[in-house]
């Protein structure tokens, strides 16, 4: 419980400090703080969120033509994307992991 409450701590920190730092005219880069800072906190499956969220990017720009700007409606959906990925992936996935292979341990040893 003490972990969740930290990592969520971490998180919000995060989006706190690029939405209050973001700037769209001196400081629109801000939103890279928020990127790699949420890619720390999911990793591993931050990072795979991120090699999607970058092609995805790419593909939109090379095929259509289009741009996702930089505001705070886009930095939301990052944050809650990362934030989304990385607590299924810490609280809900990795504690069915271990409670399973608990169980198999169990049954080994019987």
């Amino acid at each position: 419980m003490i972990v969740r409450t930290i990592w969520i701590l971490l998180a919000a920190v995060v989006l706190s400090v690029t939405i209050v730092n973001f700037d769209p005219e001196s400081n629109p880069d801000i939103s890279i703080f928020l990127f790699y800072g949420m890619v720390v906190l999911t990793f591993p499956a931050g990072l795979l969120l991120a090699a999607i969220m970058s092609f995805a990017t790419i593909r939109l720009h090379s095929v259509f033509g289009l741009e996702i700007p930089s505001n705070y409606g886009s930095i939301m959906l990052m944050w809650l994307a990362f934030f989304a990925v990385g607590y299924w992936q810490w609280f809900v996935l990795v504690p069915y992991i271990r409670l399973r292979l608990k169980r198999r341990d169990r049954t080994a040893e019987n």
